[in-house]
């Protein structure tokens, strides 16, 4: 049988298709945009709405705001939660059950074990038991609470704010109490959840739940194995930006090499060849079995992106849609590999953008945009104001352009 081979401008047509990003494949409700991606970055708080605010039809997107908070709060269709690379997804309930086994349920035991050293360190005689202590007290006041920040919880049980010197030595150091560990690690458990925010929509410190209270069927589910789940994930990685390597997928899901491999072969994934950047560079890829036929939309588009977006973060391997503004700490990605506000186009990142002090939105052009693409682009930024309304959004991971986009 003869490999199948995807070319550059079909990569770049899925792209729009399937990640919502073509004007007319936008959506009504929030829900929509997180089952296309099937997670989307949230360590930074406002990535979450930014991202499904860029990809909500007309009439939607002007109370984007809203919504996303009614899916999260009210119809609690979505939830927070840390798993692929220790990082804070936005996610159904049930793609969240399988990342927890998949990827998350390996990353609390690493916490827990950090944490009881942390303890140790700063002179807690019997961390083991200070910690099982601690996890049933944690527990118990949030149950109490109904909802309760990690502040709220020591105020419940003052001996669990212990203070912890962190970094000690490094220019960075500080002091953290141990409930606001404490009430993390649960969070990586799965016992507790992440709820509303404490103050606006851009803020980072949520109010915790009891995830079994929140959540219908809770987040940890024993029935699981972490195989299955894995190949749920590869499953929902390939549905969304096949084609992908084997790289993209490791490190996407933060996996070994085997339990990629093994995933990729549990959902049957089938192998193709791609174009992997403009100079016509061959690399071997995979897609789903049940793949579909070349996409025959070629139409122009272009939009802002948040940082941290899923389509920009999406694979590791980003020549082909990044070309030289993906390497670190050059226009677009910070040192550490975070992607700041991008500007996409029929597929590829050509430029970046910032929101200023007065309410403007200023860009930054890597490329010429025709004439239909400029007018998406300008489309794109109105829908973004009348989104985010009075408030001017800073992004935790500012692209290294944004400084001079401010002056």
């Amino acid at each position: 049988m003869t490999t199948r081979h995807i070319k550059l401008a079909e990569r770049h047509a899925r792209m729009g298709e399937r990640q919502l990003l073509e004007s007319h494949r936008r959506v009504a409700d929030a829900l929509s945009v997180v089952q296309a991606f099937g997670a989307l970055h949230a360590t930074d708080p406002t990535t979450v709405y930014l991202t499904i605010a860029a990809r909500l039809d007309d009439a939607a997107v002007l109370t984007a705001i809203d919504r996303t908070d009614t899916a999260v709060l009210t119809d609690r269709s979505i939830a927070r939660h840390h798993a692929m690379r220790r990082t804070v997804w936005v996610m159904e309930p049930q793609i969240i059950r399988a990342a927890h086994a998949a990827c998350t349920a390996a990353l609390a035991k690493r916490e827990w074990a950090n944490f009881e050293k942390m303890l140790a360190d700063n002179g807690v005689d019997d961390p083991a038991a200070w910690i099982t202590n601690g996890r049933k007290e944690a527990v118990s006041a949030v149950q109490r609470l109904g909802t309760a920040t990690a502040r709220k919880v020591a105020g419940a049980a003052p001996h669990l704010n212990v203070p912890l010197q962190l970094a000690v030595g490094k220019s960075y150091a500080g002091t953290q109490g141990a409930h606001t560990r404490l009430i993390q690690n649960l969070g990586f458990d799965g016992v507790l959840v992440r709820t509303r925010s404490t103050g606006t929509w851009v803020s980072g410190e949520y109010e915790w739940a009891v995830a079994a209270s929140w959540i219908s069927g809770g987040i940890v589910d024993p029935t699981i194995t972490p195989r299955e789940a894995a190949a749920i994930l590869a499953t929902q990685y390939l549905k969304t930006f096949a084609p992908v390597t084997s790289a993209d997928l490791q490190w996407w899901a933060g996996w070994t090499v085997a339990t990629t491999k093994t995933a990729l072969a549990d959902i049957g994934a089938v192998p193709v060849t791609t174009d992997a950047d403009e100079l016509g560079t061959v690399t071997a890829a995979w897609v789903l079995p049940d793949e579909d036929t070349a996409s025959s939309n070629r139409s122009d588009w272009a939009t802002i992106l948040p940082s941290l977006d899923p389509t920009v973060m999406g694979w590791k391997q980003r020549d082909w849609y990044m070309g030289t503004h993906g390497a670190f700490g050059h226009t677009v990605f910070d040192r550490n590999g975070n992607a700041g506000n991008t500007i996409m186009a029929n597929g590829s990142v050509v430029g970046t953008w910032t929101h200023r002090p007065d309410r403007s939105v200023a860009i930054h052009l890597f490329a010429t945009l025709n004439k239909k693409q400029r007018s998406q682009l300008d489309e794109s930024i109105d829908r973004y104001r009348s989104a985010v309304g009075t408030t001017v959004v800073r992004p935790r991971y500012p692209a290294p352009l944004q400084a001079s986009l401010l002056a």
